[in-house]
């Protein structure tokens, strides 16, 4: 019988890292891995616009079908995840992820519910200074999301961040570390060490 995958969740700030530092995490691991990114489970935009911060707002997420399609993973199954384009806020196609070695949770919200916590070996938090973020944000959004300079600041100030204050920077205190992310660039030491430890668990 095959051991269940080692599962890892990150979350942080918007602009924060953690998409980046589950791809670099990713690459340094020699074993199947799949990035599960729990903000593409996000509900009907209709219904998220009509939510205060909208889509930082944690019932964005459809956490039931987040949890099904991981439960699968979790039991060593094949799982067609979805691919979501961040600029129309739509599924546009699929990926397979076939019975992975480790499973590497990410997003705002990775902490928020407990059955996602309760199967976490380790969680990590992203930490970077406000000014960072905000700048990586627009940057990301701009470049990457074709969103103007001004509506991605606007987003950021009336739903980002009051939203990080009342909700999800409550996730930090599940944490059992915390990266401090000032260079992207960077080869994290804490990469090393999660990977001596997912085989040291293997």
């Amino acid at each position: 019988m095959s051991k269940n995958p080692f599962v890892i969740g990150i979350s942080g700030a918007v602009g924060s890292g953690k998409t980046w530092f589950a791809n670099r995490l990713k690459e340094s691991i020699s074993k199947p891995v799949c990035i599960f990114t729990l903000d593409i489970y996000s509900k009907d935009e209709e219904y998220v616009n009509g939510l205060e911060f909208r889509y930082d707002n944690p019932q964005a997420i459809n956490y039931d079908k987040a949890y099904a399609e991981f439960s699968k993973l979790r039991k060593d199954k094949s799982v067609k995840l979805p691919v979501y384009d961040y600029a129309s806020h739509r599924v546009v196609s699929e990926i397979t992820c076939n019975a992975p070695s480790v499973i590497i949770i990410e997003g705002l919200y990775a902490f928020w519910d407990k059955r996602f916590l309760d199967e976490m070996d380790f969680k990590i938090w992203i930490e970077a200074d406000e000014q960072i973020c905000k700048e990586r944000r627009i940057r990301r959004d701009v470049k990457e999301r074709g969103e103007s300079f001004e509506e991605s600041m606007r987003r950021h100030i009336n739903d980002s961040e009051p939203a990080f204050d009342i909700y999800y920077k409550k996730g930090k205190r599940f944490s059992d570390c915390m990266f401090y992310n000032v260079q992207a660039n960077s080869s994290p030491k804490l990469i090393e060490v999660l990977n001596n430890h997912i085989y040291g668990k293997r």
